[in-house]
């Protein structure tokens, strides 16, 4: 919700009275009120009610204006809605100057008003241009000003003149301050002594929606995030479910090719063995003439441990061991021959 102005209304005594009301009739939602008060015979202000609720503690700021005359400034946040009286007393009023400004604007925050302030004076003056730093993003700025020949005070940049009575005035913006930081209120008026005082109103929840909106665009950026880790997750998920089916794969692969060898060796050792018995028969064949004829018992017996040691030599190569059994039969053999 944008703050913005809802109405003013003043009224001015020059008598002995010692008080002034205001009848206000203010409409809206989170409305804030404004009240600027000058007294010119000095520090008197005693009493400030709205529709009979006392605000003189809701001063934000106080300022003495040329020799003795005293403008303040005070604020009601939520007042009630509909006509209502305004009414500033004083403790004495000879025959002096008692003047009253009554603002009301919507959209304004509820609590910790206002978002700041500044006041200051001065004499010989023509013009008025403070600066005020502003807290919350989309303030609106408000100033009550005074001068002591009742010069009419004439709007400068960033500013609107709301309501002038006498020798008071109240301008506001009119517009939202934002960024947050150093605005101004700006007002000519002929060579005068001058009192000023600036405050900012801060809309409701500024920092809160900022936070919601930047929470909504953080999670907007989280959800984009959370679904590329989605993404990313299923990529790994998939990769390691690719990888498992091709380690299966390979592993079938694997076992039939290690069964397929053992297999083949297994078949290898059968022919070997096989060939091994041959030799067996052999050897057993030859040994009638082997014992008949020592010289060729010899050759023979070189012949065969060749013969023995390549097999030995080859049978090893298969990744096996050669078996101490068919060691000692060709030990036995030897010295059974010999």
């Amino acid at each position: 919700m944008a703050i913005a102005f809802d109405t003013a209304n003043n009224a001015g005594i020059y008598t002995t009275t010692p008080a002034v009301t205001v009848s206000h009739t203010s409409t809206g939602s989170n409305l804030i009120g404004i009240v600027v008060t000058f007294a010119s015979n000095g520090d008197v202000l005693t009493a400030l009610t709205w529709d009979g609720v006392s605000i003189i503690a809701n001063q934000i700021a106080k300022k003495q204006m040329g020799a003795g005359g005293y403008m303040y400034v005070h604020y009601y946040i939520a007042p009630p809605t509909g006509a209502k009286n305004v009414v500033a007393t004083v403790s004495s009023n000879s025959s002096s100057r008692l003047e009253m400004i009554v603002s009301t604007y919507t959209g304004a925050k509820q609590s910790g008003q206002p978002d700041a302030s500044v006041s200051s004076n001065g004499s010989g003056l023509t013009s008025i241009s403070q600066a005020l730093t502003t807290i919350a993003d989309n303030t609106w700025l408000v100033m009550g000003c005074s001068n002591d020949t009742a010069a009419t005070f004439t709007a400068g940049a960033n500013t609107s003149v709301r309501s002038q009575i006498g020798v008071t005035a109240l301008t506001d913006s009119n517009a939202a301050q934002t960024p947050a930081g150093s605005h101004s209120q700006n007002v000519t008026f002929s060579s005068s002594s001058a009192a000023w005082i600036v405050l900012s109103i801060a809309p409701p929840n500024t920092a809160f929606a900022r936070s919601m909106s930047d929470s909504i665009m953080n999670g907007a950026s989280r959800t984009s995030t959370i679904a590329r880790l989605a993404a990313f997750k299923r990529t790994p998920s998939d990769s390691i479910m690719n990888a498992v089916s091709r380690f299966a794969i390979a592993s079938k692969g694997f076992v039939r090719s290690m069964t397929d060898s053992i297999m083949n060796a297994a078949g290898r050792l059968s022919v070997v063995s096989s060939v091994y018995h041959q030799i067996q028969h052999y050897v057993m064949a030859m040994s009638d003439s082997i014992m008949n004829s020592r010289g060729r018992y010899a050759t023979t017996k070189g012949y065969l441990n060749g013969l023995l040691t390549t097999f030995k030599a080859k049978f090893t190569s298969q990744g096996t061991t050669f078996s101490d059994k068919y060691q000692k039969q060709g030990t036995d053999f030897e010295e059974k021959y010999h």
